[in-house]
């Protein structure tokens, strides 16, 4: 499997982001294995980096990390240009305790714990 997992940012309309984003080769499609990777990201980047907010940049013309961004509790803000074409913006914060509650909300956890993967390339 080669799958590579990438946090990027963005300045977007003058407010800083982090896109969750991720390569999976094509003969590992199908899978679940982006998924798995973008909850790892997110997770990761909530937990360990105490990031608030995550986005994922989709093109237009290519709907299926739609799915991807829905499974890991993204929803749809808003479509967003650059100079070379238009996204759909997903996006999700970490929910904070709020008064009276003793812990802190983070995004679905369907992976069990899960917050890394590596990065295994077999040549």
């Amino acid at each position: 499997m080669r799958a590579l997992e990438l946090a990027l940012p963005w300045t977007i309309e003058g407010r800083s982001e982090v896109e969750v984003a991720y390569l999976l080769d094509k003969a590992n499609r199908g899978q679940g294995l982006a998924t798995e990777v973008a909850g790892a990201i997110a997770r990761y980047a909530f937990e360990q980096l105490q990031l608030t907010r995550l986005i994922c940049l989709i093109d237009r013309e290519n709907l299926t990390p739609i799915q991807v961004a829905e499974k890991i509790g993204m929803g749809f803000e808003k479509e967003w240009q650059d100079e070379k074409k238009t996204y759909l913006l997903y996006s999700m914060s970490k929910r904070i305790a709020s008064p009276g509650q003793n812990r802190l909300h983070s995004p679905p956890d369907p992976f069990f714990g899960l917050i890394s993967l590596q990065l295994h390339n077999p040549r």
